[in-house]
């Protein structure tokens, strides 16, 4: 039997801005277990970094968790002090941050940055840190790799300084790995190494992976599980041949027509999915995502369906799904 690594159960955050307070996540509950990778989509705004970063306990300022507990190791992050969750981060759990331009320092040296996870976390000299540096920006195939260790993020381009983002969260082995959209500032050839050398990393260590992506086609490579994001909710979980192969939920079927494929090609006009993700501010009644929704009934208007179990490990919130 697998082992549980990370339990994330009915966590709900809220945030508070000048216009008043919304919630931004709403009864988000998944497993990874060891060594499995998790992959989460969902358009942009639907809340996938902001799960991501409440792991973490990294939420921007404003935000709070409002409900839920998660569980790594058996143990709840969300009761630990700052300090605890301080040896957590970067040993652990680490995380490939979205945007690697502001994530990393500009006013110190490529090398000092990833050498300092490993003096902070593994207790290594400084000499011995740097050493382990250098290995770290090789593995993530960054040419000239003993130039880079002396310079600084702005003398290298965002594809490089995504690499570089890799290496430091690679660099102390974590059993978790946070990846939020890895490869979306690296050019195509790159984006495939990444991807093998993250599938590597979970071979060889077992290493976990929560998967960030907007690339249904790496889900279907990387990942056992997907869970499908809308509106800070997830509207449909399951093993990801399951979903890709017979997605229940509207939207994730959506998705899935928007991709281009064998009958675009034949000159048909890729789908669309009408509307945007709502304001959170001004959330639709019943279920958020019913004004899109081709298939919505009366019903969907009014009240908000939970997430059920359809079959064994397939999860979908949708009424109509239910009715079936």
């Amino acid at each position: 039997m697998e082992a549980k690594l990370l339990e994330v159960k009915n966590l709900s955050a809220e945030f508070n801005s000048d216009k008043g307070s919304f919630q931004a996540l709403t009864d988000i509950s998944f497993t990874i277990n060891e060594g499995e990778t998790l992959g989460i989509v969902g358009e942009s705004g639907c809340g996938k970094s902001l799960t991501a970063l409440s792991i973490m306990s990294l939420l921007p300022c404003g935000g709070k968790i409002t409900q839920g507990n998660i569980y790594f190791k058996g143990r709840d992050l969300l009761n630990l002090s700052d300090r605890q969750m301080q040896k957590v981060r970067g040993n652990n759990m680490a995380m490939i941050f979205q945007d690697p331009i502001t994530a990393l320092n500009p006013v110190h040296t490529i090398g000092c940055q990833i050498a300092e996870v490993l003096m902070i976390h593994k207790g290594l000299s400084r000499g011995q840190a740097m050493e382990q540096a250098l290995k770290a920006l090789k593995r993530v195939m960054i040419p000239m790799a003993e130039l880079r260790l002396g310079e600084y993020p702005f003398q290298m381009s965002g594809g490089m300084c995504q690499r570089v983002m890799i290496a430091m969260a690679l660099v102390c082995n974590p059993e978790l790995l946070i990846a939020d959209e890895p490869t979306a500032a690296l050019d195509v050839t790159i984006q495939s190494q990444i991807i093998d050398l993250l599938a590597e990393l979970r071979e060889e260590s077992k290493t976990a992976i929560l998967l960030i992506t907007h690339n249904l086609g790496v889900i279907a490579e990387m990942a056992q599980k997907v869970a499908v994001m809308y509106a800070g909710q997830i509207v449909e979980l399951g093993h990801v041949k399951t979903v890709l192969e017979k997605p229940l939920h509207p939207y994730t079927k959506g998705l899935l027509e928007s991709m281009p494929g064998s009958n675009h090609s034949q000159g048909k006009r890729l789908h669309v999915i009408r509307g945007s993700v709502p304001d959170y501010m001004n959330l639709p009644d019943g279920c958020t995502f019913h004004p899109r929704c081709s298939q919505g009934m009366e019903l969907c208007k009014r009240e908000n369906p939970s997430l059920t179990s359809i079959t064994e490990g397939h999860f979908v919130r949708c009424w109509k799904v239910k009715a079936q």
